[in-house]
């Protein structure tokens, strides 16, 4: 027996019923400003969100493997990979650095210091996600701790 299907965008038609493709999803991954413990300020569901996935967007590639080290000393840095988002970025660049989430894989975005989009390039790739109805997530604790700023 096989299945004839018929992919468009985002839907796939099995039996002429419409189904959803499967996507990944943006998590937003906060990082340190400073000497801090992980554990001590950045909250513990993040830190295993983190812990899981293996596709990145990061400012500085040093600096986000060094972190995900911090967080797990056993992180599997071999098996990620890792996008540079920085100002020498070219806007056409942008739409690669979403496959991996059209593929079904989750993908964190890491600035430099801080909760990205703050005055880093990460609001654009947020904005790129918004506009292919990509889901982009910041963790519960994180939005109810930036929304009392």
């Amino acid at each position: 027996m096989t299945i004839k299907c018929s992919i468009s965008d985002r839907n796939f038609i099995i039996f002429g019923k419409i189904m959803t493709k499967m996507t990944g999803k943006l998590y937003l991954i906060p990082t340190l400003l400073g000497n801090q413990e992980p554990d001590s300020v950045i909250p513990l569901k993040t830190l295993e969100v983190t812990k899981k996935l293996r596709h990145f967007i990061v400012e500085e590639l040093r600096t986000a493997r060094r972190y995900l080290k911090l967080i797990n000393k056993n992180f599997p840095i071999d098996e990620c990979s890792f996008s540079v988002l920085n100002e020498h970025t070219s806007d056409s660049e942008f739409v690669e650095f979403l496959d991996p989430i059209e593929k079904g894989f989750d993908v964190g975005l890491m600035s430099e210091a801080g909760l990205p989009c703050i005055a880093d390039p990460g609001s654009k790739i947020v904005l790129l996600a918004h506009k292919n109805n990509i889901q982009s997530l910041l963790q519960q604790a994180l939005r109810r701790l930036f929304w009392r700023l």
